[in-house]
């Protein structure tokens, strides 16, 4: 248990904008690096943005880092001189910052989220539904959706990681209901909610223990017969040539891994609970399945 905590702590290390870029630095070279070059390099990429590092700020800084884990300090056996090297954690403890960085704030999915959900409703016909509950697979809550769903209903209903809850409970949103599983199935009634949607579904939700198809055949469950369920994966990212897109698409690619998905796999799900109708399509890099219970 404590090494598990441990190995938490260095995957999700407390860092400051110095240490982030001397490891985004240092890892991109593949020998060690003198302790002062690795200064300079520093210096020179701050430039004129923030006032030049001290000697001994910046060697502070890495002593943080190697305290962490994150960097190994050796000394030259012929000189003084101290050799700063990456660590296993050094490239994947960066690789995260950026994919945080890229899924948090370099994309920011609010207008595309309520252009696809008005794409949902016209395909569903309706634009005011009695009740809905909205099933939340993703690690961090999508406030946005949560926010817009009230305007859709007010009888709103969430299925939220326990983890959470409180995060959603101290937001200014209102009228909000909270469901649970009890024993692997939705607390709620069978025939219940007109519209049950599942945001971020994943191919291996580690949601409450339940596989993505028995969450699935529960959503079915509590859906009005006449209601809809609605699923949004990830289409699979296009193949270019361009050697930095390329690169970027690598990442983040690994970002949405567990929710991208095909039209067929969608297919393939609504058939296993038992959804004989339905219609699937991609809008813009989303893969928006919607099921009609019968």
């Amino acid at each position: 248990m404590e090494e598990s905590i441990q190995h938490k702590k260095v995957l999700y290390p407390d860092l400051s904008i110095v240490e982030i870029i001397a490891l985004q630095i240092l890892g991109r070279h593949t020998e060690p690096i003198i302790r002062h070059a690795l200064l300079l390099e520093v210096n020179q990429f701050l430039n004129n943005n923030i006032k030049e590092l001290s000697t001994s700020k910046f060697y502070n800084s890495l002593a943080n880092l190697e305290r962490k884990g994150l960097v190994i300090f050796t000394r030259k056996s012929t000189s003084k001189q101290v050799l700063i090297s990456q660590t296993a954690y050094t490239s994947t403890v960066i690789e995260k910052i950026f994919r945080l960085f890229l899924r948090n704030v370099i994309i920011d999915e609010s207008e595309f989220t309520i252009q696809f959900s008005k794409r949902i409703l016209e395909k569903v016909g309706i634009e005011y539904f009695a009740n809905i509950c909205m099933i939340m697979m993703e690690g961090r809550p999508n406030l946005v959706n949560i926010k817009l769903s009230t305007k859709f209903s007010k009888n709103v209903f969430l299925l939220l990681r326990e983890e959470n809850h409180d995060l959603v409970r101290k937001t200014d949103l209102e009228n909000l209901k909270y469901s649970k599983i009890i024993n692997n199935k939705i607390r709620e009634p069978n025939n219940i909610f007109d519209l049950v949607a599942l945001s971020s579904y994943q191919l291996h939700p580690d949601f409450y223990g339940m596989s993505r198809i028995e969450i699935l055949k529960e959503a079915k469950r509590i859906t009005k017969s006449g209601g809809v369920v609605v699923i949004n994966a990830r289409s699979k990212l296009p193949i270019t040539k361009n050697f930095y897109v390329s690169e970027l698409l690598k990442v983040y690619s690994k970002i949405v891994k567990e929710r991208t998905m095909t039209e067929q796999q969608i297919k393939n799900d609504f058939q296993k609970a038992e959804i004989s109708k339905f219609e699937i399509f991609d809008h813009n890099g989303v893969i928006i399945g919607i099921g009609w219970k019968e």
